[in-house]
């Protein structure tokens, strides 16, 4: 199974990193080509990085880590490629406001609803944690697992 990550930002290059680390076939393609060879050869672990349009088709799955309005555009490009593919929007369409606050610019739900009615021959799915957290930037051996019960 190979995953494509779309995007090379924060959020991108730490998917990228984590797959690649649990033993993923990763393919990481950004809008800036050199940028995205810079985060795959800094991974390591045979992470690749081509161009947008060969990570869409090389890839079983696919990350979307960009602004939501680039996925958006995206997905409309590729939708004919992603047919049966499983796309994954890990992202928040969120903008600041007026008082440095932060407010979503989808006042109908979560990207992840948008992206699904962009492609509705694929299986797209809602990443469950934000991927830019303190828990995917911390070195494995320092993350904890929560538990049910005081231990």
């Amino acid at each position: 199974m190979t995953v494509a990550v779309i995007g090379a930002g924060n959020i991108g290059s730490r998917v990228a990193r984590r797959l690649a680390e649990g033993g993923v076939d990763v393919v990481i393609a950004a809008e800036n080509r050199g940028h995205a060879e810079s985060v795959a050869q800094s991974i390591g672990n045979g992470v690749r990085a081509v161009e947008v349009a060969e990570a869409v088709a090389s890839a079983d799955q696919l990350v979307f880590a960009t602004w939501f309005p680039t996925t958006k555009d995206l997905l409309v490009q590729y939708e004919p490629q992603l047919v049966g593919k499983i796309v994954i929007d890990p992202s928040n369409n969120i903008a600041f406001d007026e008082s440095g606050g932060v407010r979503s610019l989808n006042p109908e739900g979560v990207s992840s609803r948008r992206s699904a009615r962009c492609l509705p021959t694929s299986s797209t799915q809602r990443s469950p944690t934000p991927a830019s957290g303190p828990c995917c930037s911390m070195p494995r051996t320092t993350r904890r697992r929560a538990t049910s019960s005081p231990t």
